[in-house]
């Protein structure tokens, strides 16, 4: 099934979930045919899909990472940045 997958895909995952061994397999999968992002945070499974614990120490919120994915992918947008470098 993941190969007939034709679209840009945003994989969320967490380091305590259960399941966490799923997402890295799918991302590899993906990333052969379609543009694909890995994100992993330290979350269990029911708080990856939210970002706990995101914005923090300069990382923006879960949402705000995805959207400025799909703008780029799925819009034609220009990344921006989403902290400043020093």
């Amino acid at each position: 099934m993941v190969d007939q997958i034709r679209v840009p895909t945003f994989v969320v995952g967490g380091e305590h979930d259960i399941f966490q061994r799923g997402e890295p397999l799918i991302y590899e999968r993906l990333k052969q045919h379609v543009p694909t992002r890995l994100l992993i945070g330290p979350w269990t499974h029911t708080d990856g899909s939210s970002g706990a614990g995101l914005p923090e120490g300069g990382v923006p919120s879960l949402d705000s990472i995805a959207l400025r994915w799909f703008d780029h992918y799925l819009k034609g947008c220009r990344p921006t940045p989403t902290r400043s470098r020093r």
